[in-house]
């Protein structure tokens, strides 16, 4: 937990709950935070803030965030330190994303995305690098059509992929490909 204020604005509805409009954001900090157990000491030291806008209760509008938590523990054993961190940008219209999205977590696991969205549909160019449950890294990169459909090259790991109108033509691996004759069958599928 990090102490913090919160601020933000609200309308009363006809129900008269508090719905949220207007600036919005978060700002917290902590400072030699120490905790201690058995012969360890740990300090904690970070900062967390978010900026967003409201209206009518829907995000609307510029959205950041970003963490920092620098860690230091130390015992008998020595002195161990860590750091992580985290940030993401985006875009929302009336509760919908909207615009350029980008979230990365720098530390133990690290994590890159790029990603565009039109009125809540992901769009253009996309890239993704993170490590899965099983801390296996997992990247994917490719294009999406206007309509949110997967088209042309994608890269899914060591896989390469192609796509037409959002159906898949082509796969190959190191291992195994697509057999031409399911391909030409995809082809005709992807052009109706």
């Amino acid at each position: 937990q990090m102490p913090g204020k919160l601020n933000y604005g609200y309308i009363v509805d006809e129900n008269g709950n508090h719905v949220k409009d207007g600036a919005y954001s978060i700002k917290c900090a902590l400072t030699n935070y120490k905790y201690n157990y058995s012969i360890h000491t740990i300090v904690y030291n970070g900062s967390y803030s978010l900026t967003t806008t409201f209206k009518n209760g829907n995000l609307n509008g510029a959205f950041s965030t970003s963490y920092k938590l620098a860690v230091t523990g130390s015992s008998i054993l020595g002195v161990d330190k860590g750091n992580i961190s985290a940030s993401m940008t985006g875009s929302f219209v009336n509760g919908v994303p909207n615009g350029a999205f980008n979230v990365t977590r720098n530390g133990e696991l690290i994590t890159k995305l790029t990603a565009n969205y039109k009125n809540g549909k992901l769009v253009g160019a996309y890239s993704c690098s993170l490590l899965d449950d099983d801390a296996r890294v997992q990247q994917y990169s490719g294009t999406l059509t206007q309509d949110g459909k997967f088209t042309g090259a994608w890269k899914f790991n060591d896989a390469s992929m192609t796509f037409s109108n959002g159906v898949l033509i082509s796969k190959a691996s190191k291992d195994r490909s697509t057999p031409p004759a399911v391909s030409a069958y995809a082809k005709k599928y992807a052009a109706g």
